[in-house]
């Protein structure tokens, strides 16, 4: 998942780098369409990828409210045996001993998966928020670029740049709400605490084209 959204980030790169320039002008233009198509495949992957975050997470709480249950019923049929040998102590309280051992045996490996599981999903949400933040800031540079070029043309400059100013602007929209709604998720797995962003050693830089961040 976390390939088709970087594949659709190359997408979008390589339509703004491929671009058609405006005729005596640094500036370029985009087909809204085919624009507003990269942005809807690049939500809808981001989509699939939180959505696939919340099945591990569900997955996760249905295991450990399983071991949960198992031991709870092993400890409730250890209570059912000891009524049967009240007259044997020692073998009450061996049963009862096991069934806690096996009880508190469950719990710890429920806790090692929840800890294993959140800091796995915590770690490719810190990823992903960092990839977003730093296609988010290039989509920013970019329109602080444009608003600085000059063309001979006032007229077709103001057109020009208030269609790619609206375009991108549509789409840091969309960048930021995906990072602020994986920051949430972070949030939520570390009980309101989140840590810092991951290493992206792992994502390919996104860059703009060499006219946007000149």
């Amino acid at each position: 998942m976390k390939d088709d959204i970087d594949a659709r980030l190359r997408d979008l790169r390589a339509a703004i780098d491929t671009a058609r320039s405006v005729p005596m002008s640094a500036s370029v233009m985009f087909n809204r369409l085919e624009l507003l198509d990269l942005v809807a495949g690049l939500e809808a992957a981001i989509d699939d990828t939180l959505s696939h975050a919340s099945e591990v997470v569900e997955d996760r709480d249905a295991f450990v409210d399983s071991g949960r249950v198992e031991a709870i019923e092993m400890l409730r049929e250890a209570e059912r045996r000891s009524e049967d040998l009240a007259s044997d102590t020692g073998m009450f309280r061996l049963a009862q001993l096991r069934a806690e051992e096996v009880k508190q045996a469950a719990e710890d490996e429920a806790a090692a998966l929840r800890a294993e599981t959140d800091a796995y999903i915590e770690a490719k949400l810190a990823n992903f928020e960092h990839t977003l933040e730093k296609a988010a800031d290039r989509i920013r540079a970019g329109r602080a670029n444009l608003a600085k070029q000059g063309i001979a043309d006032e007229a077709l400059r103001v057109e020009t740049a208030e269609y790619v100013a609206e375009q991108l602007t549509e789409f840091e929209d969309t960048l930021v709400g995906a990072a602020d709604v994986a920051r949430k998720g972070r949030a939520q797995l570390t009980g309101g605490h989140v840590h810092g962003l991951g290493d992206d050693s792992d994502v390919e830089e996104i860059t703009l084209s060499e006219h946007l961040e000149r």
